[in-house]
């Protein structure tokens, strides 16, 4: 996702998106009583993007939500549809990594 910048139509409102969360942005909310991830972990670092994946990829992979957290087994994983992500600025484009140092099985979602 890019705040602010070209959006693929392609992509569904009610597509469903996943982003991991670093253990160190989740923090205990005594108003909800339960962990929470930091709305830093939604905002863009250096690049003004967000890195998510797309439900509809991960199940033309056959591949579960969960995998998401391959090799970051101590992260959360929250996910928001695309017309969530829409409404607050953000245009979503598909942008797959084809080649990686550590290639993971979502990485084109």
């Amino acid at each position: 996702m890019e705040q602010g910048q070209a959006d693929d139509p392609s992509i569904d409102d009610a597509e469903r998106l996943y982003r991991r969360i670093p253990p160190t942005q989740v923090n205990f909310d005594a108003n909800r009583g339960r962990i929470w991830p930091s709305s830093a972990s939604l905002l863009p670092f250096d690049d003004n993007y967000v890195s998510v994946y797309l439900l509809s990829v991960l199940k033309s992979l056959d591949l579960p939500e969960e995998s998401v957290l391959e090799g970051h087994e101590d992260y959360g994983l929250v996910h928001f549809s695309a017309g969530a992500a829409r409404s607050s600025g953000y245009g979503i484009l598909r942008d797959p990594i084809d080649k990686s140092d550590r290639p993971l099985a979502v990485d084109p979602a």
